[in-house]
């Protein structure tokens, strides 16, 4: 009893007061609400996603990208189409001051374009090549008339056929060398029989000069004959010897002067092709100078050139040709720092410049593929849009080219509890 009144005196009034009093309702209760929404907020944290995202500026285009033509040159414009014309590919859209005909020089396009098969094939259809010489060319005359002069020089000793008669002609005499040799083959044959006659005479004569039956200058006479006839086949055989050498040596020339022919013709089949390819790619140069020329089909827009005989500076862009295709896509230029985030098939928030998100909403895309590598520490990403230029206000908005906006790609969508505890992580990381 003693140690427990000691124990009692130990604390003071106030504690005993404390201790002794029972909390009022509202804390109970307020303690209880305190910790439910503690719970209630930890429960939400976890529902509630907060997503994470990458924000960049892109531009839409279409799938075949607008073409700026640009003036190579100096000089005057004349304009060949007019704004918002739709053209097609290859069109001549127009042209800068120089001193050609513009209806010349595409006449020689033409022409060039006709004979391309046949300058290549051999032998040259030379017929087939007809090249006006009036025409005015400017820069390319000297050129042109370098290469209608080949076609010339070809087409003159095409028609001279200097080696076809020189061919000819020894052909005629090889001719002549054969029939002599069978006229002698035939005098070969009638010596043979004469041959062997007067060898039976000179052996029947000596067959009686021995029996004392002839006379010995008969004997001597056949046998004049006999040595006479075998010279005789003799003579013969070496003439068509050498006619048989002259037929060769004929022959031989023959074949030299069609390789010769062929030789020749081979230097100016070379000298066509190489004069034709010099003047094709000066004609290309020239035209890409001083000739604007549609690359695609799509329709014409002048921002600056609105009529014939404006000045242009080499640099400065004439007019732009909108593609007609339809398929819109964004591109985006995406800094290296963070673009590991970023990956293919992931959705992407777009604000158009031209249209305030508050008022006409977002458009949607998704990221379609990534460049592989940077250039100038940026990588292109592709954005296909699904659902075109609907915005998520249910409003269509209107394409032009190269608009642009900013484009939000959703890298990942993060719980609000796991970011709190990520930012935890990283205070306590930096702390350590």
């Amino acid at each position: 009893m003693p140690e427990q009144q000691n124990d009692i005196q130990l604390r003071s009034e106030e504690v005993q007061e404390i201790l002794s009093h029972v909390p009022h309702w509202l804390i109970r209760w307020g303690i209880t609400v305190i910790l439910m929404v503690i719970l209630i907020l930890i429960a939400a944290s976890w529902f509630i996603k907060y997503p994470d995202t990458v924000a960049a500026r892109v531009v839409f285009t279409t799938e075949v990208p607008p073409v700026h033509l640009m003036a190579r040159t100096n000089g005057r414009i004349t304009l060949m189409v007019s704004d918002k014309e739709q053209v097609n590919k290859d069109d001549l859209l127009a042209v800068i001051e120089n001193p050609a005909s513009t209806k010349d020089i595409l006449q020689l396009s033409r022409s060039l374009d006709s004979i391309r098969s046949i300058i290549y094939k051999r032998p040259v259809e030379l017929g087939k090549i007809q090249m006006d010489k009036s025409l005015s060319l400017g820069a390319l005359q000297n050129i042109y008339l370098s290469f209608t002069s080949v076609i010339d020089d070809a087409k003159r000793f095409s028609s001279i056929s200097f080696y076809k008669n020189q061919r000819e002609a020894l052909a005629n005499r090889v001719q002549y060398y054969v029939e002599l040799n069978r006229g002698l083959e035939d005098q070969m044959d009638l010596l043979a029989e004469e041959i062997e006659l007067s060898q039976e005479l000179y052996e029947g004569d000596s067959t009686l000069y021995s029996q004392r039956s002839g006379t010995k200058p008969e004997m001597y006479r056949a046998k004049a004959n006999y040595l006479q006839s075998k010279r005789n086949k003799e003579s013969l055989q070496s003439s068509i010897i050498q006619n048989n050498i002259q037929i060769a040596q004929l022959k031989a020339q023959i074949d030299e002067l069609r390789l010769k022919e062929e030789q020749e013709a081979d230097q100016l089949q070379a000298g066509i092709v190489a004069a034709y390819e010099k003047l094709e790619s000066e004609l290309i140069g020239w035209k890409q100078n001083y000739l604007l020329i549609s690359p695609i089909d799509g329709k014409v827009s002048f921002s600056k050139f609105w009529s014939d005989n404006q000045f242009a500076q080499a640099g400065e862009e004439v007019m732009i040709v909108v593609p007609n295709s339809e398929d819109i896509i964004g591109t985006v230029a995406m800094p290296v720092q963070g673009s590991g985030k970023v990956e293919i098939g992931q959705k992407v928030n777009i604000q158009i410049d031209n249209y305030p998100s508050n008022e006409y909403g977002m458009v949607i895309g998704q990221v379609e593929s990534i460049s592989l590598v940077p250039r100038d520490n940026m990588y292109s990403i592709r954005i296909s849009m699904q659902n075109g230029l609907v915005s998520t206000y249910k409003k269509e908005l209107a394409f032009k080219q190269e608009m642009q906006g900013t484009a939000e790609i959703i890298t990942e969508d993060k719980r609000l509890i796991e970011r709190v505890f990520n930012q935890l992580r990283n205070i306590i990381d930096r702390v350590n």
